[in-house]
């Protein structure tokens, strides 16, 4: 008679093996992410405060990093720091802030403007 092969021993040897290798598995994975994270920035540290998209697949990115606002640019190409900014400066009174420079500074240079036109025009009724 031909031998009948021991399925529950086979089964059993089967099951054993599988939970081995998922277990090693397992224990591997947890090994990477205790490294990754030990050296790594924590997803905390990092921040997206706001996303405006400018243009098909370019967008402007305000994110914190260490309580230091940075402003990005981002393309598909490409991705630069346009400016940073302090956590006690809030965006919009800088921007106020320079804005009225500017326009001080356009005020002053129309007052001249007028001034010099009256002085020249005084200056040529006089001549």
């Amino acid at each position: 008679m031909v031998s009948t092969p021991d399925i529950v021993g086979t089964s059993l040897k089967t099951i054993a093996m599988l939970a081995i290798v998922l277990g090693t598995l397992i224990i591997f994975l947890f090994i990477i992410k205790y490294l990754t994270q030990q050296r790594g920035i924590s997803q905390d540290s990092i921040k997206i405060l706001a996303t405006c998209h400018v243009a098909p697949k370019k967008q402007i990115i305000l994110i914190e990093v260490f309580n230091e606002k940075i402003l990005i640019g981002v393309t598909p190409d490409n991705m630069i720091c346009l400016t940073k900014m302090s956590s006690a400066s809030h965006p919009i009174d800088s921007a106020f802030h320079n804005h009225s420079k500017v326009l001080d500074n356009q005020t002053d240079l129309s007052e001249k403007t007028d001034k010099d036109i009256k002085l020249q025009a005084s200056h040529e009724t006089v001549t």
